[in-house]
């Protein structure tokens, strides 16, 4: 494996090339944990943010890196994690290549249910041409004229009214005696008509059918 320097303190691994002389090679990973992150700060090479490591297996016990932002942000305080020291002709270089943060699995995004559409309202079917000349005709009849009301019920319709015209006149003649002399001639037919009105509703005095 080989470490290429991208920024000052930040390493990465690469394949190593067969033949090549100073070629790096890794050991089994140390496991770590994520302690501190930095707020981004702008460097020579560029924005990062240091990252601490704490681990027993670490020489000093702990480890600064520097790295991109996206890198730094992959990581979260707490999080643990596995580093891979770098050895270089046989010997430690203290360099460490970081880990690869796996892509986080995305949860499946609930499915929004589309609205369903209103039904469209039932077309009236097309009149074809006998049934609307049909219905023309039929428009054009002029309604049968008025049959003659029989002579019975003439009889029963001149019967009531001379009913109805014998009861307002005693309605008339018992409000002009119940109300004062002098009084006003629109008051007593005011007072007749009530009495007429509450002499039908009480006795049911409808017009005959």
């Amino acid at each position: 494996m080989e470490v290429k320097e991208r920024s000052p303190t930040t390493f990465v691994c690469t394949p190593r090339v067969e033949g090549e002389t100073n070629a790096l090679v890794t050991t089994a990973p140390i496991n770590a944990v994520v302690a501190h992150i930095t707020q981004e700060t702008q460097g020579e090479y560029g924005p990062y943010q240091s990252v601490l490591f704490e681990s027993a297996e670490l020489k000093y016990g702990k480890l600064w890196r520097a790295l991109k932002p996206q890198e730094a942000q992959s990581l979260h305080k707490g999080q643990a994690v596995a580093l891979t020291p770098v050895i270089k002709k046989s010997k430690e270089s203290g360099n460490i290549c970081l880990p690869t943060t796996p892509a986080q699995p995305q949860s499946a995004k609930p499915q929004t249910q589309r609205p369903t559409p209103p039904s469209q309202p039932a077309k009236p079917a097309a009149v074809q041409p006998a049934q609307s000349s049909q219905l023309g005709r039929l428009a054009q009849t002029p309604p049968p004229p008025a049959q003659p009301a029989s002579e019975n019920r003439r009889e029963q319709i001149a019967a009531y009214v001379d009913s109805m015209g014998d009861l307002y006149a005693h309605c008339l003649q018992v409000a002009q005696q119940k109300l004062e002399a002098g009084t006003y001639s629109e008051t007593i037919r005011c007072m007749a008509s009530s009495l007429f009105i509450s002499a039908q509703r009480r006795f049911l005095l409808t017009s005959p059918k």
